[in-house]
């Protein structure tokens, strides 16, 4: 039974307790209507008399009118989540998530690896470290390929797999001329390794690795590299995708220097860096289908990163390196804020990581917000983006430390990951 009937039900009871058995008139058959009119016409009983015997028969409509009464007033008094269906359920605010909410509804990556390495003074070769996210705890290590050391991680869209960038390891330390070597790592759904093993593809031990990513079903790896030049010479980058089965390469080249990371489109069929060229800095998307040849030739500029960038009296100036989203909608940068007055950052009035759109390049929002100030929490790198781009992991600085943290709205909730100062990944989900 529900309230409404509950409250109709006390009602009438009510109500009838207020009719006594002895005020309740006899029942009168319609031939004695015309006694009554008689007595109405010709009677000689007093007002008062006549009025008593109507109050009496009246009681019951009385009462019934009261019962009536009740019935309206509860329906129409009762809230709102009693009046029928859908009932009304007001929507509460969103607690804070923790780590471990973030992890358990599935809006980031249940593991993340990092580069650590071992010994004093790093005399032990750089191993990979696999990392439950909501707690940070250490599921498993793997070491690096026979005579190499780890020195580069990136991960697929589904959490479990990564590729390992390993350079050859001697006591005396890394061999800076020798081929670098690629090795897969596949783990499962308990973060345990599944497998691991090379890849048929090593790079040249003269090219200084920029980037790598691999694509979101983790069949093809895009790295940024630069060949060793003179100091006359141009600074030539070069961007190869790589088919993990099989080993077949792509590449395309430009003069000029990829900052940050490169990262994937969901369909495979994009890839998008940011490229300094002189003072100007761009978010560029190449176009993979094309045959390789031109970096700057088959990719676009979808966002320039300048000081002009204004969304809401609030100026931006990106950080190197962005992050396209999955859906191909937004490219991501940790960005400096300031105010829209005159166009510069200086003071700065704080920070927080900005989203462009990917069609238009106009600045659409601002995530995770924070004001200057000597302890306030400052923007520092994109590391890995949902789909849309609502939900973030980022590395902030605050309080002096690096930190790691999921950003959503103004939110930043720190992660439990410790950040290795030396190494060159903070992690990758």
């Amino acid at each position: 039974m529900n309230l409404i009937e509950e409250r109709i039900r006390a009602a009438a009871r009510a109500a009838a307790d207020t009719v006594t058995p002895d005020s309740v008139p006899p029942l009168e058959l319609p031939a004695a209507r015309a006694r009554r009119l008689s007595r109405r016409r010709g009677s000689g009983r007093s007002p008062g008399a006549t009025w008593t015997r109507w109050a009496v028969r009246l009681a019951p409509l009385a009462a019934a009118l009261a019962v009536s009464g009740i019935l309206i007033a509860v329906v129409t008094l009762s809230p709102p989540a009693y009046q029928g269906e859908p009932a009304y359920s007001p929507t509460p605010r969103p607690a804070p998530l923790t780590p471990q909410g973030y992890v358990a509804s599935g809006q980031v990556p249940r593991f993340y690896v990092q580069v650590a390495a071992h010994g004093a003074a790093g005399k032990n070769p750089a191993e990979a470290v696999v990392h439950a996210t909501a707690t940070g705890a250490v599921l498993a290590v793997v070491p690096p390929l026979a005579g190499h050391s780890v020195v580069r991680v990136t991960a697929a869209a589904n959490g479990r797999t990564f590729v390992l960038v390993e350079e050859p390891w001697t006591a005396a330390g890394r061999a800076g001329t020798a081929r670098s070597t690629l090795a897969i790592l596949n783990l499962t759904a308990a973060g345990r390794v599944l497998g691991t093993g090379a890849l048929p593809y090593t790079a040249a031990g003269d090219a200084s690795l920029l980037a790598l990513a691999l694509s979101a079903d983790g069949t093809r790896l895009a790295f940024a590299s630069q060949p060793a030049t003179s100091r006359n010479e141009p600074t030539l980058t070069n961007v190869t995708v790589l088919k993990l089965a099989g080993g077949a390469t792509r590449t395309w080249s430009a003069t000029g220097d990829l900052l940050g990371a490169v990262s994937w489109t969901a369909d495979g069929k994009k890839l998008a860096f940011s490229w300094q060229s002189g003072q100007s800095v761009s978010a560029r998307l190449l176009d993979l289908t094309s045959p390789g040849g031109s970096l700057l030739g088959h990719s676009r500029v979808v966002a320039t990163f300048s000081r002009e960038a204004v969304l809401g009296g609030t100026l931006v100036s990106c950080a190197p390196g962005s992050l396209i989203t999955p859906d191909g909608t937004t490219v991501v940068c940790a960005a400096q804020l300031g105010h829209a007055g005159p166009k510069v950052l200086n003071p700065a009035s704080g920070s927080g990581f900005a989203e462009f759109s990917a069609a238009s390049g106009k600045l659409i929002r601002i995530l995770g917000q924070a004001k200057a100030g000597t302890r306030a929490r400052t923007a520092m790198d994109v590391l890995w983006s949902d789909p849309s781009g609502r939900v973030l992991i980022g590395a902030v600085r605050l309080a002096g430390r690096m930190r790691v943290g999921v950003i959503s709205g103004n939110r930043v909730t720190l992660l439990p990951v410790t950040v290795n100062p030396a190494a060159p990944d903070l992690g990758s989900w």
